[in-house]
């Protein structure tokens, strides 16, 4: 039986990051967004699934895509408050980050059950 699970992400304060998430094989990534502030994956499970890693690329608008992103389906974007440090260094008050999958899992779309 599927049902939608939340998986909190971590990007970095650089803004790029490869954040990696164990979650159920075959599970479909639906969409991004933060919730009360907090950037979270929801995505279709089968909870009786063995569990694999999903790599996801996190990057922040105008940053350098250090890898390649043409491979990797887009899932969305999120927008998260910026710390107090980042408010002195000059970054602007909400950042963008965007996310992508790249992992090998994504060619294992879940069972039509």
């Amino acid at each position: 039986m599927k049902t939608i699970w939340k998986f909190p992400l971590q990007p970095s304060a650089q803004g790029d990051a490869v954040c990696s998430i164990a979650m159920p094989e075959g599970a479909a990534l639906l969409t991004v967004s933060a919730e009360t502030g907090e950037p979270c994956l929801w995505a279709l499970v089968d909870p009786a699934r063995p569990k694999v890693m999903r790599n996801l690329d996190i990057l922040g608008t105008g940053h350098i895509a250090t890898n390649d992103l043409n491979a990797k389906r887009y899932i969305g974007t999120f927008f998260a408050p910026a710390t107090a440090l980042d408010k002195l260094t000059g970054l602007p008050s909400v950042l963008v980050f965007h996310v992508f999958d790249g992992s090998d899992e994504l060619r294992h779309e879940p069972d039509d059950e």
